[in-house]
């Protein structure tokens, strides 16, 4: 019988603020403490007659939670960068190696060097992939809009793995009608998403196939981009858990995976595997456009 006022006496500006508040997250003070992460959840008290009498709110302190993911977090870029450093440096000494070798040394050496730094970059590129995906998780990453081509935006993520396509002989197909009008969005990670999608799909192909983006419109008007391989259903490497988080025994392609797919979220659209796509791996998106 008391009022809730006396009972959250500490709390009288939260207990109006829910007056119009469902359910959320929110910053508290009671008296010298600061509960940063507050999770709320407020339905209606109705009486017999189906009539509104009051309100339910259940509060739940997750700031513990919080603070251990941000410590992760904190963790996790500083991991980051002390692997980013020193593979750095070793990236521009290998290729300074590389110019000042090239007649020094013979054929097979100088190709070693090469398969150095193509590995050493790819591993640049995954470390890079794990602050990403935490940034794109947390929102850090605000999506810098702006009306793109897709044609060119597909150009350019084919120009950027034509050497990897070239090594195993692959050739790249864009299959992107013309009528298709610029879409907003961020075209810095739809590029990346692009390229790593294109290039997973190279390195599970055999030697000589072809690797295809096309793009079409389905029938709510949606664009939706596939890209398509002819590797071996065998070939497949994570069927339905394509686009988890994490995938035992795929740990290169689940972070290039991961990125994809929380890229293409944060966008508003969805990205899948077609499973019922029979003469090799078909994986599409969608691009709703926003304006």
């Amino acid at each position: 019988g008391r009022n809730i006022m006396e009972v959250l006496q500490p709390w009288p500006g939260l207990v109006e603020s829910l007056r119009k508040f469902d359910m959320g997250q929110m910053e508290v003070e009671v008296g010298d403490e600061r509960i940063s992460d507050l999770d709320i959840r407020v339905t209606a008290l109705l009486d017999n007659n189906r009539n509104r009498v009051g309100r339910i709110a259940i509060f739940r302190d997750i700031s513990q939670p919080k603070k251990l993911e941000r410590v992760r977090a904190d963790l996790t870029q500083s991991i980051v960068n002390d692997l980013r450093n020193p593979l750095t440096s070793m990236s521009i000494n290998l290729e300074m190696l590389r110019r000042q070798s090239t007649t020094l040394l013979p054929k097979s050496q100088i190709e070693t060097l090469d398969m150095s730094q193509t590995i050493l970059q790819q591993t640049l590129e995954q470390i890079e992939s794990i602050l990403d995906i935490y940034r794109l998780q947390s929102g850090e990453i605000p999506l810098a809009r702006k009306a793109t081509s897709l044609k060119i935006l597909a150009d350019e993520a084919f120009r950027n793995i034509s050497g990897l396509a070239s090594k195993k002989r692959i050739l790249l197909q864009s299959d992107i009608p013309e009528g298709i009008q610029p879409l907003m969005l961020d075209p810095g990670l739809m590029r990346r998403v692009l390229q790593n999608l294109l290039g997973n799909s190279i390195k599970q192909s055999q030697e000589g196939r072809i690797v295809r983006l096309n793009a079409r419109y389905d029938k709510n008007g949606v664009l939706v981009l596939s890209v398509i391989d002819s590797a071996e259903a065998t070939e497949i490497p994570f069927s339905g858990e394509l686009f988890k988080k994490s995938t035992k025994g795929q740990a290169n392609n689940s972070l290039s995976w991961a990125f994809c797919r929380l890229a293409i979220e944060a966008h508003g659209g969805d990205i899948w595997l077609d499973e019922g796509y029979e003469n090799g791996t078909k994986i599409s998106l969608s691009l709703p456009d926003i304006h």
